[in-house]
């Protein structure tokens, strides 16, 4: 495989009789090239690359936490995959979770995600959980 190609930014600062609107056509390519240079290089992290929102939650054995909303617009979650898990827990964690909804401070109902069921987190002891969202 051949290297990855250097990117030297375009700037309209090195071009002084540019025409204005040069520099609306420069930006998003600029924008475009360091990104796509930075995935040729392996610098994306698993955030930059995936499709899906990081949700943190913080759960009592025995309890379930209210629903939380699913951060993805009006889409609803098409999956949701457990990530990470720290705290009280006794067992591997496993949860199942369904559709829900939550009234924003607007009075706008988004869409949610309620867990149903979590096993792993011992009983009174609080874990933290950490939920990659999907989006339908």
């Amino acid at each position: 495989m051949a290297r990855p190609p250097e990117v030297h930014a375009l700037r309209t600062d090195d071009i002084p009789e540019a025409p204005g609107w040069l520099e609306k056509l420069v930006k998003p390519l600029t924008s475009h090239m360091t990104q796509v240079a930075q995935a040729l290089t392996g610098q994306l992290t698993v955030k930059d690359n995936l499709a899906a929102k990081w949700v943190t939650v913080e759960v009592r054995g025995g309890a379930m936490p209210k629903p939380f909303a699913v951060g993805l617009g009006s889409r609803t979650a098409k999956a949701v995959m457990l990530a990470g898990a720290s705290g009280g827990l006794e067992a591997p964690v496993g949860f199942t979770w369904t559709h829900s909804t939550v009234r924003q401070e607007d009075g706008r109902s988004v869409p949610a995600v309620a867990l149903t069921r979590v096993t792993g987190v011992a009983s009174g002891q609080a874990a933290t959980l950490t939920f990659l969202i999907f989006p339908e």
